[in-house]
């Protein structure tokens, strides 16, 4: 097996991996501990009062009652204090009106019970009269998040695409490989270019995805009935209205609908051009199908995982020394280093199983008597 140059843009080899409970269950808590930590963040600085604003009162309100929420509540983390009050809106001259107000967090509390303080707002809603100056650190952890996992995103993908200077040797046997579609099956005819993304979702894993939320939703909607009522059941609430929109904005996250971008993975087969594979912002290639003999799906089995990758057989190998990089790759399964593909460019990413049916799909109808289907177990 020929050594992979970091430079060409091509680094790494198909591979899939059983994913780990406890790396699941460790993204998940990290998820919910910085959603939670920037929702308090933004409650504890938009919640910050300063000094009362002068000038004549609009609205005087009387703090009847308050009650302690937390600790967990529209604030995010932490405790509130939220209090009733009866608002006297004749103080301003233009209304002779009394009524009682529930005030958002701390903005009364159990020291202003009694006493007249001004207060503004309309439409039923009123917030102290005080200068308000949200802190820097209310936002923070906001950018925090998004531009921490942008970075672990960039990380993650440099780390998944390096590829050591000696590869492996292979320590799995592959029992012989099965036809399961030989050359020239054909398909239904379609036309245009076909453009396949190699971690493409299935339906069945959007809705397993949209499923585990809907189940979170559901739990979170129970738990609002006995809650007592208030803040506490208003949060739970909101958090299963927002779980039962699962299925659109988990539609946002599929590879299908985050749109043509320069950093996505691609694998193109056009009738008129030949196959072209594009990785993000490197430099990809197009092999003409006067370069092509066979395109082969394998698909290798390993127990409960699966790995899909494509082959693709040159006339002449020696006609593209570009692709040097790509010539007779090996793969992983799991802790598995697989044997190369003899004689063949392959393509140095794995198949989900929506991807292996687009391509299977594309071949069929552009050039069913290049295409090919293998499947093969590793022991």
């Amino acid at each position: 097996m020929t050594t992979v140059t970091p430079s060409t843009g091509y680094e790494g080899v198909p591979a899939v991996r059983k994913p780990s409970p406890l790396r699941i269950a460790g993204l998940a808590v990290i998820v919910v501990l910085v959603f939670l930590g920037a929702w308090t963040a933004v409650a504890q600085g938009t919640s910050r009062l300063g000094p009362e604003r002068p000038g004549p009162a609009r609205a005087l309100a009387y703090a009847m009652s308050c009650d302690e929420v937390g600790p967990i509540s529209r604030g995010g983390l932490g405790y509130y204090w939220m209090c009733t009050a009866e608002v006297d809106t004749n103080v301003s001259g233009k209304y002779d009106e009394l009524k009682t107000v529930r005030f958002g967090l701390n903005e009364l509390t159990p020291a202003d019970i009694g006493k007249p303080v001004k207060v503004i707002g309309s439409k039923g809603k009123y917030r102290r009269d005080v200068e308000r100056q949200v802190p820097w650190w209310a936002f923070a952890p906001i950018v925090a998040a998004v531009v921490g996992a942008g970075l672990w995103a960039h990380q993650a993908r440099q780390r998944r695409f390096r590829r050591p200077l000696k590869p492996r040797d292979p320590d799995a046997v592959i029992a012989p490989a099965v036809c399961v579609r030989p050359l020239g099956t054909p398909g239904a005819s379609r036309s245009g270019d076909h453009v396949i993304l190699p971690n493409d979702w299935s339906s069945a894993k959007f809705w397993r995805v949209t499923g585990a939320i809907w189940t979170l939703a559901a739990v979170s909607g129970a738990a609002s009935f006995v809650l007592p009522s208030g803040d506490p059941q208003n949060a739970t609430r909101a958090f299963a209205l927002v779980g039962s929109l699962a299925p659109l904005w988990v539609m946002g996250a599929t590879p299908r609908w985050l749109g043509r971008v320069s950093h996505r993975t691609e694998l193109t087969v056009s009738r008129t051009n030949g196959i072209g594979w594009q990785r993000r912002d490197k430099l990809g290639f197009m092999l003409s199908w006067n370069d092509i003999a066979e395109v082969r799906l394998v698909t290798l089995t390993d127990g409960d995982l699966i790995l899909r990758v494509v082959d693709i057989y040159p006339i002449d190998p020696d006609r593209r020394p570009d692709l040097q990089s790509l010539w007779e790759l090996g793969a992983e399964l799991g802790q598995r280093s697989l044997p190369p593909a003899r004689g063949a460019h392959r393509i140095p990413e794995a198949l989900s199983d929506a991807a292996a049916d687009k391509l299977r799909t594309a071949m069929t109808t552009v050039f069913p008597e290049r295409f090919s289907e293998y499947s093969a177990q590793v022991s």
